[in-house]
């Protein structure tokens, strides 16, 4: 996240990362990610991104936020150039 967001990374566990919340009106995205367990040593996962705007306004798309960010927890390697 430190290297997909504008914001700075405020909020740093084993069950939470979390960037700054964005300005209200900017098109830069946000993030969370937290971490449930579910029992059985498995855990959910869920991620968020956001900006001050509507979603289809952000930069880049929150949908390819998400994508960017799901890519990185599987692979640990981030993606390069848009999709």
């Amino acid at each position: 996240m430190a290297n997909n967001s504008k914001w700075r990374v405020v909020a740093e566990t084993s069950n939470l990362i979390e960037t700054e919340r964005p300005y209200t009106n900017y098109y830069a995205l946000a993030y969370s990610i937290t971490r449930e367990p579910m029992g059985d040593g498995r855990y959910r996962i869920s991620t968020r991104a956001w900006c001050g705007l509507k979603d289809w306004e952000c930069r880049p798309h929150a949908d390819e936020g998400l994508a960017r960010a799901k890519y990185y927890m599987k692979t640990g390697q981030q993606q390069n150039g848009a999709r």
